[in-house]
């Protein structure tokens, strides 16, 4: 029974996670940004692709209307980096970042799949293990960002 589920999840989770990455999602993303009201501080559009409360329309909102600077983002909570707030800039609009979470399992399946998905562009990633706390976040950040920074520079 466990060799069956974990089959399952596996070849599920491949077509779920292709279903976001691919052709639906380009065209949902070139869509989205398409509609935006330039007027309108909040969109009344919704984007979904791999999240589930219109954080990836939210951030492309706010991206199309201020600017998206160096491209870097650092997530904070990242789970397993695909169901993230970054992942569709890290995939859709070659975003570099920095996830950090708690959970060393999860993080490394996130880890796993980018690796698989980005192959020589995987530097581009970093996965933190940590748990953030107020007294380790500058830390964490000034140990991670400089050399995030120098890379999202240069796409």
């Amino acid at each position: 029974m466990k060799l069956l589920k974990h089959l399952i999840k596996k070849y599920l989770w491949r077509w779920v996670f292709y279903r976001k990455i691919f052709n639906p999602a380009i065209s949902q993303n070139r869509d989205f940004v398409v509609s935006l009201d330039r007027s309108a501080l909040f969109s009344k559009e919704k984007l979904n692709i791999f999240t589930t409360a219109d954080e990836d329309g939210i951030l492309l909102n706010i991206f199309e209307k201020t600017g998206s600077g160096s491209k870097l983002f650092v997530d904070i909570g990242s789970n397993d980096c695909i169901n993230s707030n970054c992942a569709n800039l890290a995939f859709h609009h070659a975003w570099t970042g920095i996830f950090i979470d708690g959970n060393k399992n999860i993080l490394e399946r996130g880890r796993y799949i980018y690796r698989k998905y980005f192959k020589d562009n995987f530097n581009r990633f970093d996965f933190v293990h940590a748990i953030v706390t107020p007294g380790n976040v500058d830390d964490l950040l000034k140990k991670n960002y400089s050399r995030k920074r120098n890379l999202s520079s240069e796409h």
